[in-house]
């Protein structure tokens, strides 16, 4: 991690801890951090992908039902 701020020019320096305008952080430790894995992004789209069929199938049921009161 390194500390940075913004000089009167508007460029980016390196900052002390008391001027820490922004901390600047490696891709590395961000991804570490984010724990994105695998598990987590198939879980992700089953939960996704499972409200959508469920709620289509719900509609389905619905249609079929007032077709049937409709019919008697």
């Amino acid at each position: 991690m390194l500390c940075v701020g913004l000089n009167e020019f508007d460029q980016v320096v390196a900052a002390t801890a008391e001027n820490c305008a922004y901390v600047l952080v490696e891709s590395n430790d961000y991804f570490a951090s984010a724990s994105l894995d695998s598990a987590a992004i198939a879980e992700s789209f089953g939960w996704g992908f499972g409200v959508v069929i469920s709620l289509w199938f719900l509609s389905y049921c619905v249609k079929a039902g007032t077709k049937a009161i409709k019919l008697l």
